[in-house]
């Protein structure tokens, strides 16, 4: 255990994490002496994140079951539909892809927690999660009553999603304090940095 802590950090590490992966306490102690060490932390997306933790080269790659209310299955669907059928190309993309598991909860954790920052800021979709439901409801719908045939096409198609971005959100999109609110409450602790520091 110490030659692999002193020559392989990242992997002993990501092992280490693994073990504690639903001890919150543990899981900050842990990520507080990878800061310390000044090895690299990576942020959660959905584009290259796994359900569990993972070391990717030089960094340690935050996974979603960290995440609090992402289940299992659901960190394993993102995960396997992003395998199995290229990266998410857009927030509309992941939301068609995975709109089975997309509810209030499950969504309001993602966006705290970064995994959908490689689309948007996680203060403007937070600000647009019942938009953002209403459109996955309306394209649920649209592909469930569609007809199959000569109008089918015209049915299945759908609107853009138009996020609403509030003139006030210019100022608070950027705030550190923020994003570092949602971040504890995502993890249960602080990740990314800390409000003192």
């Amino acid at each position: 255990t110490a030659y692999l802590k002193a020559h392989h950090p990242i992997e002993f590490y990501a092992a280490l994490l693994r073990s504690v992966e639903e001890n919150t306490d543990r899981f900050a102690e842990l990520l507080e002496e990878l800061k310390i060490k000044w090895i690299k932390i990576q942020p959660v997306n959905v584009n290259t994140s796994y359900n569990h933790i993972a070391a990717v080269q030089d960094k340690v790659v935050i996974w979603f079951l960290a995440i609090k209310w992402i289940w299992f299955e659901v960190g394993e669907y993102i995960e396997n539909e992003r395998i199995k059928n290229w990266s998410y190309k857009n927030l509309e993309d992941f939301l068609k892809r995975n709109e089975k598991y997309i509810n209030k909860k499950t969504l309001e954790s993602l966006i705290k927690s970064w995994s959908l920052d490689v689309f948007e800021d996680r203060v403007i979709l937070l600000e647009n999660v019942e938009n953002i439901l209403d459109w996955v409801k309306n394209s649920q719908t649209k592909k469930e009553t569609a007809w199959m045939g000569l109008f089918g096409e015209e049915l299945l198609s759908e609107e853009p999603l138009q996020l609403k971005v509030k003139n006030w959100k210019s100022k608070e999109k950027n705030n550190l304090m923020i994003k570092l609110k949602l971040e504890y409450e995502a993890f249960g602790t602080f990740v990314s940095a800390h409000p003192f520091d």
